[in-house]
């Protein structure tokens, strides 16, 4: 099964420019994960299966402890803190930067990573 956040968007301080260092940029993520059903599925019970409320947690609290240099660095944290639930077994990370190039509606990195 997969679930996902979609356009998710944060105010964060990221960028290697002096200003990106002081002036906070949206960034727009979208989180995807592959979990494996759980075995009493029928219980109807969200302690059996991974939030989506936890991916919300994770991108907001990473981007809250300050700045961050690369896209790049962020999609991998995210990524690596939500495969510590060994309920997910694969988690693409999209980001993007909705302000960085003008004319540009947007810039990122998607990344993957599995168990």
């Amino acid at each position: 099964m997969k679930i996902f956040v979609r356009d998710l968007k944060i105010d964060m301080l990221i960028g290697i420019y002096p200003q990106e260092h002081t002036t906070p940029q949206e960034v727009v993520a979208n989180i995807e994960g592959i979990v494996d059903q759980p075995q009493n599925w029928q219980n109807d019970a969200m302690d059996d299966w991974v939030s989506y409320e936890e991916f919300v947690k994770t991108v907001r609290d990473i981007a809250g402890r300050g700045h961050i240099s690369l896209l790049e660095t962020f999609a991998r944290k995210i990524a690596e803190t939500l495969l510590m639930d060994q309920r997910l077994l694969e988690v693409t990370v999209r980001l993007e930067k909705t302000a960085a190039i003008p004319g540009a509606k947007s810039v990122g990195v998607e990344y993957r990573q599995g168990r």
